[in-house]
């Protein structure tokens, strides 16, 4: 549209030069009228010019706010049992049963995030089963609309399963339960954490907290390399 827009301003003025230069070379007479209608259009482009770049502009400064800023975020969390040998299963969706856990910054301020009644559970290998949580904040004004690098702040993650574990039928072992947990941010996949150990009892035994400060330490420089990548 740019282009556009400058080749019209450029026939414009050649045409004004082109007119002038005639009317000096073999005395024509343009009438005042042509020079106003051309130099009325000219104008007019011109603010138009001007007014879309401005509008762009703008348009772009917003789109950089927004894109600094958390506009959704999501934990998808699974937890590990090492389990007897038994079949590999496909994944079985249940629900009726709500989780809930916590992510702290080192100021001690809590942020809960909460299931929406759905977990899943899966033989996923002769030797281990696991249970996938998907997690959206309880109370999304506390983090939407903050910028991401305030989630550099986070350091702790608390959970409680011990009843959660029981009512699903969930068998946590007792050789320590890994953790995955994948932070999602903006419907972008942002931190993958891996294997994150629970000691054995940890999870069934109550309330448990697991350091993430590591993780999250640089959690807006990741998100920004991903957006990067995504538009390349």
């Amino acid at each position: 549209m740019r282009i556009i827009q400058i080749l019209i301003i450029s026939v414009v003025v050649i045409t004004l030069g082109v007119v002038g230069y005639l009317e000096k070379l073999v005395g024509w007479e343009i009438s005042h009228t042509i020079y106003i209608i051309l130099l009325a259009i000219f104008l007019a482009v011109s603010f138009f010019s001007i007014y879309r770049q401005i509008k762009s502009e703008v348009k772009v400064s917003e789109l950089e706010l927004k894109a600094n800023t958390i506009q959704s975020i999501q934990l998808n969390i699974t937890i590990k049992a090492t389990t007897s040998e038994q079949q590999i299963s496909e994944k079985e969706t249940s629900v009726g049963l709500s989780s809930a856990v916590a992510l702290f910054t080192k100021d001690k301020t809590r942020y809960r995030f909460v299931t929406n009644y759905q977990y899943s559970i899966q033989q996923v290998s002769e030797n281990t089963k696991c249970l996938n949580l998907i997690y959206q904040p309880e109370d999304p004004t506390q983090l939407c609309g903050k910028p991401i690098d305030f989630l550099n702040n986070i350091d702790v993650f608390v959970c409680n399963y011990s009843s959660f574990f029981q009512s699903a039928g969930f068998n946590p072992g007792s050789m320590g339960n890994p953790i995955d947990i994948t932070v999602f941010i903006n419907g972008v996949d942002v931190i993958a954490i891996r294997d994150k150990v629970a000691s054995p009892g940890t999870l069934a035994g109550g309330q448990a907290a697991l350091d993430i400060s590591k993780e999250f330490a640089n959690i807006s420089d990741a998100y920004s390399e991903r957006i990067r990548k995504k538009q390349y």
